[in-house]
Parts: C-alpha cells; structure tokens; sequence
C-alpha cells in the first residue's frame, strides 16, 4: 500500500525517479549524516532506493522493510519521512526523517512524522512505534516530542553506520487504540 497522506502544509507520498536528485541532494547534506552517516550515497544508489521503497511498501509490516515517502511542500521535494523495521533493537518499529536545511525550523518535519506515525499505528494496528535519538541532537528531540512521542529513558545501541555502541534517547507513540497487539 503506497498512501498519500495530506497535512495542513504538506503531501507524503510515494518517491518517484524524478525525485532522485533532490532526494540524493538533501540525503547528502551535512546535518543530515552528521546524525545518519549511513545515509551517504550516490546518485545511483538513491535511484536504487527508491525502487526498493515501492517493493517494500507492499510487504510492510512485515519484516524487513522501509515505508519511505516524500515530503512535498507546494509541489517541491523537501524531504524523506519513513517507519522502518530496526533490528538492532528489537527489530522495533521506528520512525526516522530528515529535512532540507533551508526547511528546517518552520514545524514541516513535526507534522510528517506526526501524520505518518498516526497512519502507520491506524493502518497496521500496532501497538506503538519508536523513536531513536542521540543526546546531542536536540532538533530531532524536539521533532519527536511534537510528533507525540514520549521518552521511555535511553539505551546504548549498536549501529553499524555509527560503527560503535553509542547512547540514544528512547521514545515511543502509543496507538489511540490501546488494543496491545504485537506487530508480527
């Protein structure tokens, strides 16, 4: 299923090829792999991705998998919003984002993450979802804790893009629902 989720402001929707080259230009930016250093790739492999996402769109929840769309303000690419399977804790479902630098500080990634959370945990009944942040990475807290989530503590995890153990910030949203479904 490849929605598309309209907020106040923005389109979520499936990435096309045409968006490509934002997409490797913003993914390439270095407040983006100052936080996601695994993120760094070329133009090819962007292209690549975005043909993985479409596959993985139909097979979500199921692991693995990336639910990857678009942030589109008025037209424009401005960014990537996406729930994904994380193995390294708990194969947890988390979501993650990121934003153009001349978008960021106006509440665009707050309100992705908030409308693809809430559709996410609808759509697929889950339980909750999680978020991973560093201490250092306030931007991102801040996101998070607009979006809805709520910090649980921190927990050292293992990330091989990060190539150490390193400390995160745990958060989870919990579905309106309550219903304590697992997620497969």
């Amino acid at each position: 299923m490849s929605p598309i989720i309209h907020t106040a402001r923005l389109t979520l929707r499936p990435f096309t090829q045409d968006d490509a080259p934002e997409l490797h230009r913003i993914t390439n930016q270095p407040h983006v792999l100052q936080w996601m250093p695994g993120r760094a790739c070329d133009l090819e492999k962007t292209r690549e991705l975005i043909e993985k996402y479409a596959v993985w769109h139909k097979t979500a929840p199921a692991r693995p998998f990336v639910f990857a769309l678009a942030m589109e303000l008025e037209g424009t690419l401005i960014g990537f919003v996406c729930i994904n399977n994380i193995p390294v804790v708990d194969d947890d479902i988390e979501a993650a984002y990121y934003i153009d630098a001349a978008h960021q500080g106006h509440g665009y990634t707050s309100e992705a993450a908030k409308a693809l959370s809430n559709w996410f945990l609808e759509t697929y009944h889950l339980p909750h979802l999680i978020a991973i942040v560093e201490p250092e990475n306030r931007l991102s807290q801040r996101v998070v804790e607009k979006s809805g989530y709520e910090r649980q503590g921190s927990r050292y995890i293992f990330l091989p893009s990060h190539g150490a153990e390193k400390e995160f910030f745990y958060y989870r949203l919990y579905s309106a629902h309550g219903d304590g479904y697992d997620a497969p």
